[in-house]
C-alpha cells in the first residue's frame, strides 16, 4: 500500500550510487541506452570512483561524479535513483533518495534487518514514490507468466517448489570488508550465500508462491541447516524447508563451499504437472499430461531488463512488480535463521583448497559436498538427513 497517490512523478532523468561491482550493470546500461530512451544521466556517487572500469568512459559523456549523496543533490536531480551499495547502506541511502524526490531502484536485497525494512516501507508510504528492488527474476516475462498461470490454478495444487544454486566463491571474493560478515561495523550486513550470491534465487521461490502479480509469500516456519568452510563469520552454505502462509512449501539448497558449479535450477511440483528451468540457459521444461512441453525465459544477457520494466511501470502509474512488501519475505527468512540457527563449522579433514591460475585465488571447498547437495535437492531433505 502507498501512503499517497503513486505514479505522479514521471523519470526523465536517472543516477547512480555505487558505479563498482554490480553497479557496473546500470552505469554501462546508461551510458548505451540513456539517450536513445529519452532519459538524462545525472550523475554518479561513488567514494571510490578512481577505482572503476570504466570511468573514462563516464568522464567522456560528461557525467559527475560525486563522493556522497549529499554532494550529488546539493547540484543534481533524479527522478529515479538506482542504488548498486552495500546491504547496510541500502536503508539509509534509499531513505536519503526519497526524502530528495527520487524514486529508487534498490539492488537486492532489500536491507538486512526488518526494522530497516519497515522504516523504508514507511518512507515509501509517506510519499507519492515507488521503491522498486532489483530481485531480477520478479520482473522476467517468462517468470510472470509463470506466475500467473499458477495463480489461475493451471497446473493444480502446488505441491513444492524447490531450487539449487552452488556457485564456488574463491579467497579474493571474500576479501571484500564486508563479505561473509553478519556485521559491517556497527551495522548488520548479514552476508551470506542466502542473502547475496544467491539472494535471487532464494527470493524467486517466495516471488512464485505469492498470491497477487506483485506479492511474495512469507515464511512462517522452516527447518534450516546452516555451515560455513570458508573462515568467515557467517555461513557459506544453507539447507532449507521452508513453510509459507500460502501453504506453499519451499526448499532451497545453496553453497559456495563447492569445488564446481551446478547452474541455478528450479523446480515447481503440482498435483499435474512438474516444471523445471534452469536460470543461466533459460530453457524450461513443462511436463504435464503425459507430454512435454518447451518453452524459455526471455532473454536478459546484459541483465538491463528490470532497469526498463522499472521506468515503464513507474511511468504507466503502476505499482512495480518487486517492491519493498514484495521483497521483505526474503528478509524475514534471512532474519529467521540468522537469529535462531547455529552455524556449524564443516569437519577440517573434509575441506580442500583448489588453487586457480591467479596465485592469490583460492577455493575452499568440501569433499562430495556437491554430489551430496544434489541428493538433499533431488529428495528435499535436509544436509544432516542425507549420506556422506
Amino acid at each position: 500500500m502507498f501512503g499517497k497517490d503513486i505514479g505522479m512523478k514521471r523519470i526523465k532523468t536517472v543516477a547512480l550510487s555505487g558505479i563498482g561491482g554490480y553497479g557496473m550493470i546500470y552505469g554501462t546500461a546508461f551510458l548505451e541506452e540513456c539517450e536513445k530512451r529519452g532519459l538524462e544521466f545525472t550523475g554518479c556517487i561513488d567514494p571510490y570512483a578512481e577505482k572503476c572500469s570504466y570511468i573514462n568512459q563516464l568522464r567522456d559523456k560528461n557525467i559527475p561524479i560525486y563522493e556522497s549523496m549529499e554532494d550529488f543533490y546539493k547540484e543534481q536531480e533524479a527522478d529515479l535513483m538506482c542504488i548498486a551499495t552495500p546491504i547496510h547502506l541500502h536503508e539509509s541511502q534509499t531513505l536519503y533518495a526519497l526524502q530528495h524526490g527520487s524514486h529508487v531502484l534498490c539492488e537486492k536485497p532489500l536491507c538486512a534487518t526488518m526494522d530497516e525494512a519497515h522504516r523504508m516501507l514507511d518512507a515509501q508510504n509517506g510519499s507519492s514514490l515507488q521503491v522498486a528492488i532489483g530481485y531480477q527474476y520478479s520482473f522476467n516475462p517468462g517468470i510472470q507468466a509463470i506466475k500467473a498461470d499458477i495463480m489461475k490454478g493451471r497446473y493444480g495444487q502446488p505441491l513444492l517448489f524447490k531450487d539449487i544454486t552452488l556457485g564456488p566463491r574463491d579467497s579474493i571474493y571474500y576479501q571484500r570488508g564486508w563479505a561473509g560478515r553478519i556485521k559491517a561495523g556497527d551495522n548488520y550486513v548479514y552476508d551470506s550465500v542466502a542473502n547475496n550470491a544467491c539472494a535471487h534465487y532464494l527470493h524467486n521461490l517466495f516471488y512464485l508462491a505469492g498470491k497477487t502479480m506483485n506479492t511474495s509469500a512469507l515464511p512462517t516456519s522452516h527447518e534450516t541447516e546452516l555451515y560455513r568452510a570458508n573462515k568467515i563469520e557467517n555461513f557459506d552454505t544453507i539447507t532449507t524447508r521452508i513453510q509459507t502462509d500460502c501453504g506453499i512449501p519451499l526448499y532451497f539448497a545453496a553453497s559456495h563451499a563447492i569445488d564446481r558449479l551446478q547452474q541455478p535450477y528450479f523446480e515447481l511440483e503440482f498435483e499435474n504437472a512438474v516444471i523445471k528451468c534452469n536460470m543461466v540457459t533459460r530453457k524450461v521444461e513443462i511436463f504435464a499430461g503425459g507430454k512435454n512441453y518447451e518453452g524459455s525465459l526471455a532473454p536478459d544477457p546484459k541483465e538491463r531488463e528490470k532497469i526498463w520494466a522499472v521506468i515503464e511501470t513507474i511511468n504507466s502509474g503502476k505499482p512495480v512488480a518487486c517492491g519493498i512488501e514484495t521483497a521483505m519475505s526474503h528478509t524475514r527468512f534471512i532474519n529467521m535463521i540468522q537469529s535462531e540457527v547455529e552455524i556449524r563449522n564443516f569437519e577440517e579433514g573434509r575441506i580442500l583448497k583448489k588453487q586457480k591460475q591467479n596465485p592469490s585465488s583460492v577455493i575452499t571447498y568440501v569433499d562430495g559436498l556437491y554430489d551430496r547437495l544434489q541428493t538433499c535437492f533431488e529428495k528435499a531433505v535436509l544436509l544432516s538427513e542425507s549420506e556422506g
